[in-house]
């Protein structure tokens, strides 16, 4: 996940499942992992010190700044990965996304990013207009 543009969820996911390996990185039932768990399982174990690169994963997924996207409605898988690649291109390739809706917006979006907001709403562009 490294340099990789996430959501905040599959973050959420991650370090709950770098939680459990840490807890018992040698008696984890791997039928209680997820996919996201099973590499960095498969992943620590091929370290000379497992737990301190769960723990240096853990600590750099917390770490990593949060993109804010509001939109109008739920995206699909499909308008989410295009999301992200959008977020990777055009505001940074290690960011966790964080997707939140409000129906008011009617279309497009508003993103903030290290402090800086820009809106994209439909809502803003009618408003200019009248």
């Amino acid at each position: 996940m490294d340099g990789n543009v996430i959501t905040i969820s599959k973050r959420n996911e991650a370090i709950a499942q770098i939680d459990m390996l840490l807890y018992g990185l040698n008696k984890i039932d791997l039928d209680n992992l997820t996919d996201i768990g099973r590499k960095y399982y498969e992943e620590a174990k091929k370290q000379k010190e497992p737990e301190n690169y769960l723990s240096l994963t853990k600590k750099d997924l917390i770490e990593k700044p949060i993109t804010e996207i509001v939109v109008a409605f739920m995206p699909s898988r499909n308008e989410e990965r295009e999301i992200l690649e959008n977020v990777k291109t055009n505001i940074s390739e290690n960011t966790v996304v964080d997707i939140q809706i409000n129906s008011f917006l009617i279309g497009g979006a508003q993103v903030t990013f290290n402090g800086k907001y820009y809106d994209g709403s439909l809502v803003k562009k009618i408003k200019n207009n009248v």
